[in-house]
């Protein structure tokens, strides 16, 4: 059972809110003054629409909103609404994203509000920035934040044989120094052959204390030899409530449990809120009341 506990953000170094948003993801990492928002699915029916926008409202209180990450280019990760909220309403000062083009109505859709405000900010005193991520490039993710630090694992150009294999994957700390550490990998729909890849080139880097659940915990959406070298504490799964295909998969819990993951899901749990500070990690139920 999710703790229902009261923190003080003077004790938390980071946390990660994973919204209830059905099948797909939309989250918000909080640091001491900055916040990253990391992919921006709404869901199209149900008029939930002002349950995000009160719900990252609220994440991001108090903090300046310094980029926005998308995983990738699936309305399931980039709808057009939710990056059009963000850019327009909270001016992040960059947008990151991998390198490459997925031919859909949605992603031409999120590519022009991102150019068009690009366009608007250019001779402003914070234009937008596109980081653009495939890691074959050297892709330059210092400086990004005085809050945290960023590394990126793929996609690599060997194995993007699909969109959910040309997902960003990244990795994102508390840079500088602080209380405690705390890293969270954020994965997209990054499916089996390429956390193969992942785990023979980075080993231990990928190590992680919070990791979201590839591809909403599907049973392809992570390997053995992955999850032993992220080695998580604290785990999100976000998917859809009796969704058509089944996430989370059985054979990914199971496989998250032997590992010993405190597991917790959006499908069951509704938003969910992990912490990291002096008094360890804590994920708890996130309500933006």
């Amino acid at each position: 059972m999710i703790s229902e506990v009261n923190t003080t953000l003077e004790l938390i170094a980071v946390e990660f809110i994973s919204f209830d948003v059905g099948q797909g993801n939309f989250g918000v990492l909080r640091g001491p003054s900055e916040a990253i928002v990391f992919d921006t699915h709404v869901p199209p029916r149900g008029g939930r629409e002002e349950f995000v926008k009160r719900a990252l409202a609220k994440a991001v209180e108090g903090l300046s909103v310094r980029g926005l990450v998308l995983t990738g280019f699936d309305a399931d990760h980039a709808d057009v609404r939710g990056v059009a909220w963000v850019l327009r309403r909270y001016q992040p000062t960059w947008v990151m994203y991998p390198t490459y083009f997925k031919e859909t109505a949605e992603a031409s859709a999120v590519f022009r509000v991102i150019r068009g405000e690009q366009r608007d900010r250019k001779s402003s005193r914070s234009p937008l920035v596109a980081v653009s991520v495939r890691i074959d490039q050297d892709p330059v993710l210092s400086e990004l934040s005085d809050d945290f630090a960023f590394e990126a694992f793929s996609p690599h150009h060997e194995d993007m044989d699909t969109s959910n294999n040309s997902s960003l994957v990244v990795k994102v700390e508390r840079s500088g120094l602080s209380l405690s550490s705390f890293k969270v990998l954020v994965p997209g729909d990054t499916e089996a052959t390429r956390w193969d890849a992942m785990a023979r080139l980075f080993r231990g880097r990928l190590r992680a204390d919070l990791l979201i659940a590839p591809h909403h915990g599907s049973n392809h959406g992570l390997t053995q030899d992955a999850l032993h070298r992220i080695r998580p504490s604290h785990v999100h799964i976000s998917c859809g409530r009796n969704n058509q295909y089944g996430h989370p998969g059985a054979n990914t819990v199971a496989l998250l449990k032997q590992q010993g993951c405190s597991t917790f899901c959006t499908a069951v749990h509704g938003s969910l809120a992990t912490t990291g500070g002096i008094l360890g990690m804590k994920t708890r139920k996130w309500t933006p009341a």
